[in-house]
């Protein structure tokens, strides 16, 4: 890979990605790659919810699929 290629992969993962349109599925993936460090913050979202979204990430660390699970479940129920 070309330097500039690595420099826009890593601006691109540095820019905070706005959720609000995209699919439950998608805000998941965004948040759980937030929490873990490998994104940036998501825009888009309350405080408040995010904070409710990192309660559930929390209870469940270190397993990745239960939770972006709980993550996903949070966000159905404040839909």
């Amino acid at each position: 890979m070309k330097d500039n290629q690595i420099d826009e992969i890593l601006n691109e993962l540095r820019t905070p990605k706005d959720i609000f349109n995209l699919s439950l599925e998608e805000q998941t993936n965004i948040i759980t790659l937030s929490f873990i460090g490998y994104v940036a913050k998501p825009v888009g979202i309350s405080k408040e919810l995010l904070e409710k979204c990192v309660k559930a990430f929390n209870e469940d660390r270190g397993k990745i699929e239960k939770e972006s699970n709980a993550i996903l479940k949070v966000l159905e129920e404040n839909q």
